[in-house]
């Protein structure tokens, strides 16, 4: 697994929604990101979140990183708002 340096944070976000709260079937290539997820590791430089952590991130931020099929985020930890 990747490895953040300094500061960073890599997140990786909760799946989205596949059905609306009405009932809707929302197709796959219609889905956003969730900017809800989960700290999977940090810096040596973050202070304020710690793996395994659920955050809100600020939305469409960070650098997409996709390892063994699983899409990551990796960012700075000022681009996370709120912990859950």
């Amino acid at each position: 697994m990747v490895k953040p340096v300094r500061n960073n944070v890599l997140f990786m976000p909760f799946a989205s929604k596949e059905i609306t709260d009405g009932g809707l079937f929302i197709p796959e290539n219609c889905r956003t990101i969730s900017n809800k997820g989960q700290v999977k590791a940090v810096g040596s430089l973050v202070t304020k979140v710690k793996e395994g952590d659920v955050v809100y991130r600020v939305k469409d931020w960070g650098t997409q990183i996709i390892e063994n099929g699983i899409t990551y985020y990796l960012m700075n930890e000022g681009a996370l708002l709120a912990i859950d």
